[in-house]
């Protein structure tokens, strides 16, 4: 049995080959390279069985070699994969699970049952380039493979690298992921080639569901150092996930996901801020660098709800032709999909998200020591929720009705306020969290569907200032502004009462 510890990479580059060597000479790095062509098959029995245990038994075939390979249930974050796996020669196309170790399997195990059940679910086929590196006192495995992993005549690309640990220090594969970035285009890979796989065999796509504000998974098991780690491995996964979306089928919708996915990240760092030493001052501080570089994303999502041809709005702004001109070369001043996907495989955030995985795996040791060890899980959650309340208190006007300036003004601490929610909200009664959120939601909802009206507004009096504008659009709008203000008012009025759920 090994344990195999790799960083996977997604990659988009030509001339791949070139470039690490290019590198590796460059940092004169002791190296030999070796190419072959891999087929592997991948069985399950059909009802499951294996993935269900999070194993994975394949035979791979390299020239006239055949060798068996089970990897048993392991961890995945952030790109890191750890998993245990056990790898026997055979003569045959087919695996033989009796020659696995007995104490792998599942108690209760039919063995037998499972070997007759046996099928083929998907193939990979790909070209392996490999490089096996001496790097800072340790053997490291680069292996980039080009190829496809195929089911049912259905298809997906392969085109990544991988990094194994062979011997030494596990930093030093952190250190060479970070070199490759610099001359590489890549992302994390979350996913492997089987979980490819197994999703061609399903015939599912890539689309997944991704909750706005999701809770952080703590209970009153935790300490805070733990809920601060877990929280964090958490969001780190989160936020690949809307990123793996995003490449899938770019949108600002999932642009604004990915924005949030960062604000959660982040917030972690100023909730737990008694626990964080300086050098994770340095992650908040990049993280905050690539929201600045996000900001516009919030204007453009705005105008886009303005002019698309689904949208409410499209309609009425039909009227007038010079206005939809005019929003339309404001849309073309924002950064292109193409500089946002290459701002998502840049070096410098790699290491963001190199650096937080670090900061997980080194887990509570490496957080800096405070009086909160002594402090339970409840007792620090139901603090930071009734100071988020008190600062919502202080800003938000307890009058009847308020300006939509105001609302505007509203946005930055209630959003913050939620974010608190999603790191803290899990360990207290669903029913209770809920009715308590719902009319804050809706607030920040309708301030977001408000800044798109006053976005609209002040395009309207640009024009204005040059010619007579439709009646019928300054009206309209003016009115659906009122509106929302009503609708607004009311939340505020409704969250303003709502018994807060933690105090119970």
């Amino acid at each position: 049995m090994e344990t195999e510890i790799e960083l996977k990479y997604l990659v988009v580059n030509e001339q791949v080959v070139e470039r690490i060597n290019n590198l590796l000479d460059g940092k004169k790095y002791h190296y030999t390279v070796a190419n072959n062509t891999l087929t592997n098959c991948y069985f399950d029995t059909k009802d499951l069985s294996f993935r269900k245990h999070d194993f994975g038994l394949r035979v791979r075939s390299k020239n006239e070699q055949r060798e068996q390979t089970i990897k048993t249930a392991g961890q995945t974050i952030g790109g890191l994969h750890k998993r245990p796996e056990y790898n026997i020669d055979i003569t045959d196309n087919f695996p033989d699970l009796s020659l696995f170790p007995d104490d792998i399997w599942p108690k209760n195990t039919n063995l037998a049952q499972w070997q007759d059940d046996l099928i083929v679910l998907f193939s990979t086929d790909f070209i392996r380039h490999t490089w096996t590196i001496t790097y800072e006192k340790s053997v490291i495995e680069l292996a980039f493979d080009v190829g496809s992993v195929s089911s049912s005549g259905r298809e997906l690309p392969i085109c990544e690298i991988e990094l194994e640990l062979l011997s030494g220090e596990e930093a030093a594969i952190f250190s060479l992921a970070q070199q490759l970035s610099n001359v590489l285009l890549m992302r994390p890979g979350t996913k492997s080639k089987a979980a490819r796989g197994y999703q061609l065999w399903h015939n599912q796509s890539d689309e997944q569901e991704i909750a706005e504000f999701p809770f952080i998974p703590i209970s009153g098991r935790d300490t805070c150092e733990s809920a601060l780690i877990n929280g964090l491995t958490f969001s780190l996964s989160h936020l690949q996930k809307v990123i793996d979306s995003y490449f899938n089928q770019p949108s600002l919708s999932l642009l604004s996901q990915i924005n949030h996915g960062l604000l959660l990240m982040r917030h972690a760092f100023w909730l737990f801020d008694d626990s964080i030493s300086d050098e994770h001052l340095l992650i908040r501080k990049e993280l905050s660098h690539f929201l600045k570089m996000l900001a516009w994303q919030n204007n453009a999502k705005n105008l886009h709800d303005i002019i698309t041809k689904q949208s409410t709005f499209r309609k009425k702004i039909e009227y007038s032709q010079k206005l939809v001109k005019q929003l339309k070369l404001e849309e073309r001043r924002f950064p292109s999909t193409e500089q946002v996907l290459e701002m998502l495989m840049s070096s410098r955030f790699n290491q963001l998200q190199l650096s937080v995985l670090q900061m997980i795996l080194a887990g509570e040791k490496g957080l800096k020591a405070t009086s909160e060890h002594n402090q339970s899980i409840f007792s620090f959650c139901a603090s930071a929720l009734e100071k988020s309340l008190n600062a919502l208190a202080d800003d938000i006007s307890f009058e009847s009705s308020i300006s939509a300036e105001q609302y505007l003004s509203y946005k930055r601490i209630l959003n913050r306020s939620l974010l608190t929610g999603s790191w803290c909200g899990q360990l207290f009664d669903d029913k209770a969290r809920a009715d308590y959120r719902a009319p804050w939601l809706d607030i920040m909802h309708g301030i977001t569907e408000l800044e798109t009206l006053c976005m609209l507004k002040q395009q309207l009096l640009q024009l204005q200032a040059v010619e007579d504008q439709p009646e019928k659009l300054v009206n309209w709008l003016e009115c659906k502004i009122e509106n929302l203000l009503t609708a607004l008012d009311a939340s505020r009025q409704m969250a303003l009462v709502v018994p807060p759920y933690w105090r119970s």
